[in-house]
């Protein structure tokens, strides 16, 4: 699995078929009120805060994912040692 934050439409479009299905966007990871949501680009936006809160939201979900789909993250670890 790859995680992409921008441009991952088209790195799907251009990306060998057989990859095509690696590759994930972290909006997809988020929860209310981020889900599904492209994270932006804050030298873009210039909106640094909603960028990291969308971050931190789709971190927190990534890691709920890693640990019920995967396993590879103890149940007791911290979020704090993924950021």
């Amino acid at each position: 699995m790859w995680i992409v934050q921008a441009q991952g439409a088209s790195l799907r479009k251009t990306c060998l078929a057989i990859f095509a299905h690696k590759i994930e966007f972290m909006g997809d990871f988020a929860t209310e009120p981020y889900v599904g949501q492209d994270v932006p680009d804050p030298y873009y936006t210039r909106d640094f805060d909603t960028t990291l809160d969308m971050l931190e939201n789709a971190i927190a979900g990534l890691a709920t994912h890693l640990q019920t789909q995967i396993g590879c993250l103890r149940p007791n670890i911290g979020i704090s040692l993924l950021l």
